[in-house]
């Protein structure tokens, strides 16, 4: 999905919706430089790695199975995986 879309949009996974707009207009934030600072982040863009990660959002000992000699085997709950 390209940048523009995703913050017009916003990205969703299982729990949350993820906007960059949502927090300028939700919080205690003053709103104008919040659109200043969102304005300045788009001009950025270009220059970020094309390369994208996955974030597993809540990696943990409880989200591992491991195997007999202690060595990672599965990664479970992936529900508030992010692609960044």
């Amino acid at each position: 999905m390209p940048i523009a879309r995703i913050l017009e949009t916003g990205l969703f996974n299982q729990k949350y919706r993820v906007s960059w707009q949502e927090p300028g207009r939700k919080s205690w934030l003053d709103s104008v430089l919040f659109s200043k600072l969102h304005h300045r982040m788009q001009e950025l863009f270009p220059y970020l790695p094309k390369q994208k990660s996955i974030l597993h959002g809540d990696y943990g000992y409880d989200n591992l199975l491991l195997n007999t000699q202690h060595q990672v085997t599965a990664v479970l709950d992936w529900g508030e995986m992010l692609l960044l």
